[in-house]
């Protein structure tokens, strides 16, 4: 029974750790798009989501490491929930982290898909 509270209270700390994470990156996200830094404000939606999906992730006792886990995760949400759009708004957040090594999108792009990845992350806390 202390071994189970244990547990339960670390998941709930590692849950609360992901969703803190993911808001500060969002908010991040957004000074550096009004400070005109598109790569590293991409970086930050990445990494936003990344968190969301995790947090997601941990409410079902699911550990995710990679992001070969990370990407199995959306896909298995993406076929319980078809019309959520999980898979369409991952590949974004997806193109956002490859920016990141190659600075190849324009910055409305990036602008644009603020908005996407914020939906993207209320729906996965919605789960």
């Amino acid at each position: 029974m202390l071994q189970d509270d244990a547990i339960e209270h670390m998941t709930l700390e590692k849950l609360e750790t992901y969703e803190r994470l993911s808001a500060k990156y969002m908010e991040d996200a957004q000074a550096l798009l009004e400070k005109g830094d598109t790569v590293q404000a991409g970086e930050k939606l990445w990494g936003s989501v990344a968190e969301a999906v995790k947090a997601t992730a941990t409410k079902r006792s699911v550990n995710l490491r990679t992001h070969a886990d990370i990407w199995n995760f959306i896909l298995r949400l993406d076929r319980e929930y078809p019309r959520k759009e999980f898979y369409t708004l991952f590949t974004i957040a997806d193109h956002l982290h490859s920016n990141f090594y190659e600075d190849e999108l324009p910055s409305e792009a990036v602008t644009k898909a603020l908005s996407k990845l914020k939906e993207l992350t209320v729906k996965l806390k919605e789960l």
